[in-house]
């Protein structure tokens, strides 16, 4: 599952996280994905570790003014807007 691989992804981040809510919390991340349009399983878990790596706030907030942007261009594919998203997070 994607809960269980996050567990072995993000150890530390997942510690005091019981499994009931890491399934909750990548339920719900997995809906955020969708809404921006990315459905593919294999981008859906990468939306989900960046969603995890960066926190809650994720994209909306205020740290991340870069995020929506790059969410909503439509022209490029989901596995691109997560390429330019994993970019931004590595020359923040």
């Amino acid at each position: 599952s994607t809960a269980a691989w996050l567990r072995s992804a993000r150890p530390t981040r997942c510690q005091s996280v019981s499994d009931n809510e890491l399934e909750e919390l990548v339920r719900d991340d997995a809906e955020e994905a969708r809404k921006f349009g990315i459905v593919d399983d294999r981008d859906v878990k990468r939306y989900i570790n960046l969603k995890f790596f960066l926190g809650p706030a994720f994209p909306q907030g205020p740290n991340f003014p870069w995020a929506l942007p790059i969410l909503k261009i439509e022209s490029l594919s989901a596995a691109h807007r997560i390429d330019l998203l994993w970019h931004q997070v590595n020359i923040g």
